[in-house]
């Protein structure tokens, strides 16, 4: 699914602002797949942004997996990844 993002993220000092940004997310089924997931991303952000605007990326998944070291044989993971003004930085 294709989808319009509004909204903002702040990192630090900065507070990004986004409107329309193209978004896609989707939902899989099958044994393949962890327990349950997700994944989502935006992209493309200086589309009617201000000169000074820095290009950015944001993107997060996440999942309930197995894991023969967890209680119960499974765990949850996640991450949120951004690159902006050229930089990569990972939470």
């Amino acid at each position: 699914v294709v989808l319009g993002a509004t909204g903002t993220f702040t990192w630090g000092d900065t507070t990004y602002e986004f409107e329309d940004a193209p978004t896609y997310a989707e939902k899989n089924w099958g044994g393949s797949f962890p327990r349950k997931w997700f994944w989502a991303q935006c992209n493309d952000w200086t589309s009617g942004a201000s000169d000074d605007a820095a290009p950015a990326s944001v993107t997060l998944a996440g999942a309930t997996r197995a894991s023969p070291l967890s209680a119960g044989g499974l765990e949850d993971v996640a991450i949120l990844a951004v690159h902006v003004g050229g930089a990569y930085y990972e939470v």
